[in-house]
């Protein structure tokens, strides 16, 4: 007889938590207790598998938006004749994406923030080198200059943001270049 009275309770704690009449920790936690620790982990049924892929399908989409912003950003410096004033729209547009995205990202402390920093920061670097050549390509001081920027720029936001790669990629990137240009 007790045991009968444990395993309707246990079916009603899992209609109360596969219908949301309970939040999922309280029926976990009910679960747990009445089962004596020793619940089989229910498993996922195929429509809630296919539910969550397509409720994270617009995140993978602007995903695949963000990461396909480096190759087109080479196309556009290297492999178009499109005017100068429509090459700097072109980067503006894409780095405001980025960086406004990698903010959201990251104020949600979500998984996902590094992509939209990583790629802004790759597009702002290739966009100020494409700039800086095209405007003043006689001078080398000032590509050094604008890379050494970038590269503190990068030194700066991986320390504010605690973001480790970023700050190895612009210390790195620094070194490297002086040592380049200077040894």
């Amino acid at each position: 007889m007790l045991n009968d009275r444990k395993e309707t309770i246990i079916r009603e704690i899992r209609y109360w938590k596969a219908h949301n009449l309970l939040p999922v920790q309280y029926c976990d936690f009910l679960l747990h207790l009445y089962t004596e620790g020793e619940e089989e982990q229910e498993p996922v049924k195929d429509g809630m598998r296919k539910k969550r892929s397509l409720n994270n399908l617009p995140l993978y989409l602007f995903m695949l938006l963000l990461v396909s912003q480096l190759p087109i950003t080479f196309l556009v410096i290297y492999f178009t004749e499109l005017s100068h004033f429509l090459q700097i729209s072109i980067f503006v547009f894409f780095n405001i994406i980025s960086l406004s995205s990698g903010y959201i990202y990251y104020r949600k402390k979500s998984k996902f923030v590094h992509f939209p920093i990583i790629i802004g920061a790759l597009v702002l670097f290739l966009w100020s080198v494409h700039l800086t050549t095209i405007f003043i390509s006689a001078e080398k001081w000032l590509l050094i200059t604008v890379i050494l920027s970038n590269c503190s720029l990068w030194t700066f936001a991986g320390w504010k943001m605690k973001l480790t790669y970023l700050t190895i990629a612009g210390i790195s990137g620094a070194i490297l270049l002086v040592s380049y240009n200077f040894l």
